[in-house]
């Protein structure tokens, strides 16, 4: 099954060419689907990605090299330019990210996508970046069945997640554990019906500050 991304090209044109011209949002192919068997997709709503932008995050994101971006964020809605090193491409599930250093704050931040709403300039790397440690550490932690569920509710819920011992391992990188526990439902505590999930170790939502 593959996901798409929406972008909106900038020259109407150019979208041909680009990598990311198979992106477009609704669509789903399914190569496991019968031709006659009704099939449906429910995505999450479509966020306005420019395809330039697009392009020019992906083949900068490659390479060491920097970006200067309009960017608009919910600290400042009217949004800045700033300098920032794409370093990797992430969907989270929902939307699309671009990890990158920022020259202005210092350190690496995830960027969306849908709100950066401008690319200027490129150039070369003019000074050595530290080294991303949330990106190169991977962290693992455990999902079980929540502990108020029934016992055999337990068990359905273990038979759904493929679990072994009714313990689901989960492994990702340290940067994207918020968006895991997000898709899951476990960044905050609820009670079945609404969650049939619990982490093992709750301490694991202080990566929620990342």
């Amino acid at each position: 099954m593959r996901h798409s991304m929406n972008t909106v090209e900038s020259s109407p044109n150019d979208l041909s060419t680009s990598p990311w011209r198979w992106a477009t949002i609704g669509t789903v192919e399914d190569r496991f689907s019968s031709p006659t068997a009704p099939f449906e997709a429910l995505l999450p709503p479509a966020r306005r990605i420019d395809g330039v932008v697009a392009r020019n995050i992906m083949q900068t994101a490659g390479e060491p090299a920097d970006v200067h971006c309009y960017y608009r964020s919910m600290e400042n809605p009217a949004g800045a330019w700033r300098w920032i090193r794409p370093t990797a491409v992430i969907n989270d599930g929902n939307r699309w990210h671009v990890r990158a250093y920022c020259h202005e704050r210092r350190g690496f931040r995830d960027f969306l996508l849908s709100r950066i709403e401008t690319i200027g300039e490129t150039r070369p790397p003019f000074e050595a970046i530290p080294e991303d440690p949330l990106w190169a550490n991977v962290v693992s932690f455990e999902v079980m069945p929540h502990p108020k569920l029934k016992p055999e509710q337990q068990s359905l819920i273990a038979y759904d997640y493929a679990m072994t011992d009714a313990r689901l391992q989960v492994q990702v990188r340290e940067a994207l554990v918020k968006y895991v526990l997000i898709n899951l439902g476990l960044d905050r505590e609820l009670s079945p019906p609404r969650q049939v999930l619990e982490l093992c170790d709750p301490t694991v939502r202080r990566y929620l500050q990342f």
